[in-house]
């Protein structure tokens, strides 16, 4: 069969009670509350359910053991309803301008206005002390208006934390195991409530309270335990803690196998027998919708698995390739760019000396006279280095060596 989700006996919390209309109409609200909450009215529930809570605590105290389920399942209830209308709002506002938009387009038309006509902005002047009241009296009321309807949104999924916080405190302090599945399941909630809220880090740790408190009390084939690592995984992933996810939902993936050849097996039993009681025709009958639900969830989770899977692949890729980019840019670098420098200046002396050289033969052996000038000008020190700065050394040097041997027969022939 099917594992029931853990609720705390409404037994306890009627057979307290000092009359019999204390105990018996808080329980019809529960029941009429769970009804809603099977068909989907999650406002209805809620109000039945808060009915309830006002009931019980009124006659019990705010804090009474007897409060516990009213608490859980008004919690819950508010919980779908946040999410609800979560959904119908975020539709709704798409395509929807912002109102601070809607506010500077009508600033930028009064300016140009005032700006065209200089009458409007006088007569403002005039009136600007009762505008700037009843302005601000306007302001509040828009800022008390617009508080009030975010109260209403934040509300809902508010409450349903403080709900399942004392349903939580509640069933905690209760030593039966039964109660303590209830804490575990309030626990669970609690960490729904963080991922709608997004407070992941939250979220997690409620879900591994839920989680141990499980595991202390459940076997290893609960489905209890299949949908505490499920939402551990969504966390985690939400968290952006790849390896905790993908081990979470492997858990659960595992725990729904383990459920699966539970039942295979007890079918088989129950088979073998041949011939048996109507119960055991149903509770077989029950076991086989069970594994048709069950394998319906494994198609589920296996794709969560494998989006884990590459999340956490293409995260390590990445940064293996961040690596390697950073280790090829220092490695390559420095090298390229002196290798390049040297082959262009090797290409620059070798272009200027191949250049140079012709002109000073065909000067050389064009004009003489030209040459005994240049000789003169650069003993000066002056002209040819000014003209061509990029053949100055070589021409210094060449004609110091020159000159000493022209000038030894003007030497001997002054002696």
């Amino acid at each position: 069969m099917a594992d029931q989700e853990p609720s705390a006996s409404t037994s306890s919390m009627a057979g307290s009670g000092e009359g019999t209309d204390v105990g018996v109409e808080p329980m019809k609200l529960l029941g009429v509350g769970k009804r809603h909450m099977v068909m989907e009215d999650f406002a209805a529930a809620v109000n039945a359910f808060q009915d309830a809570c006002r009931l019980l605590s009124a006659a019990h105290g705010e804090i009474a053991d007897q409060c516990g389920e009213a608490y859980f399942c008004y919690g819950k209830a508010l919980l779908e309803l946040a999410r609800m209308e979560r959904g119908v709002l975020g539709n709704a506002l798409q395509g929807v301008p912002d109102a601070d938009d809607e506010d500077d387009e009508d600033n930028d038309e009064e300016e140009t206005a005032t700006a065209e006509d200089p009458k409007i902005e006088s007569t403002a002047n005039m009136d600007g002390t009762c505008a700037a009241d009843t302005s601000e009296a306007e302001d509040d009321n828009v800022d008390s208006a617009e508080k009030d309807g975010e109260s209403e949104e934040v509300d809902n999924l508010q409450l349903a934390w403080e709900m399942l916080e004392l349903a939580k405190v509640i069933f905690k302090r209760q030593e039966a195991k039964e109660i303590q599945l209830c804490a575990a399941q309030a626990y669970l909630k609690l960490g729904e409530v963080g991922i709608e809220s997004e407070n992941y880090i939250q979220a997690i740790e409620d879900f591994n309270e839920c989680l141990n408190i499980q595991q202390k009390h459940l076997g290893p084939h609960n489905r209890l335990l299949a949908e505490t690592h499920y939402q551990l995984g969504l966390a985690y992933s939400f968290d952006g803690q790849h390896d905790s996810s993908l081990k979470h939902f492997k858990e659960s993936f595992s725990v729904i196998e383990k459920r699966l050849s539970m039942l295979m097996e007890r079918i088989e039993k129950a088979e073998e027998k041949g011939k048996s009681p109507a119960k055991d025709n149903d509770a077989v009958s029950e076991d086989k919708q069970e594994i048709e639900e069950l394998k319906e969830l494994l198609p589920e989770i296996k794709a969560k698995i494998e989006d884990a899977e590459e999340s956490k692949d293409g995260k390590a890729t990445k940064a293996f390739q961040e690596t390697l980019v950073l280790t090829g840019k220092t490695d390559e670098t420095p090298a390229s760019s002196s290798s390049s420098v040297s082959n262009i200046s090797h290409l620059v002396r070798k272009k200027s000396s191949l250049q140079r050289k012709p002109e000073d033969n065909e000067r050389d052996n064009k004009d003489p006279k030209k040459a005994k000038q240049e000789e003169s000008s650069v003993n000066g020190g002056c002209g040819d280095a000014a003209h061509n700065r990029n053949g100055v050394p070589e021409k210094m040097e060449s004609e110091e060596i020159t000159s000493p041997k022209k000038s030894d027969p003007e030497a001997q022939s002054t002696s």
